[in-house]
């Protein structure tokens, strides 16, 4: 499934914009675009966020899961035993450094974004 390209998407409706010439089509046009722009915004917000190095996979908080795509298996990061070690696979008995994880991965849940 490919990505839905916000920047193209946000770029082809900004040259929507450019084609007013005032007239009510126009005004709904605007309308149509403001919709569009704030759709964009909460596509955005809600994407979830895309892990690139291992630096960034440590700056994640405990309890943190993301996703690897590339053997379809979920990480999750508990340090309370092994601080050096702290991802477990699903279905995992021993954990594994942040090294073991195949970048990039997607951030699916972050205990900051539960409160």
């Amino acid at each position: 499934m490919s990505e839905l390209d916000l920047d193209e998407l946000e770029n082809a409706t900004r040259g929507l914009v450019y084609m007013s010439d005032g007239t009510r089509a126009s005004e709904k046009l605007g309308r149509i675009v403001d919709a569009h722009r704030l759709l964009i915004a909460e596509v955005r917000r809600l994407r979830p966020a895309l892990i690139e190095t291992v630096e960034q996979l440590d700056a994640l908080p405990d309890r943190s899961i993301v996703h690897e795509s590339h053997r379809d298996v979920a990480w999750m990061k508990d340090g309370r035993y092994t601080p050096n070690e702290p991802w477990w696979a699903t279905g995992a008995e021993v954990e594994e450094p942040a090294t073991a994880i195949v970048l990039p991965v997607r951030v699916l849940y972050t205990p900051e974004l539960d409160r």
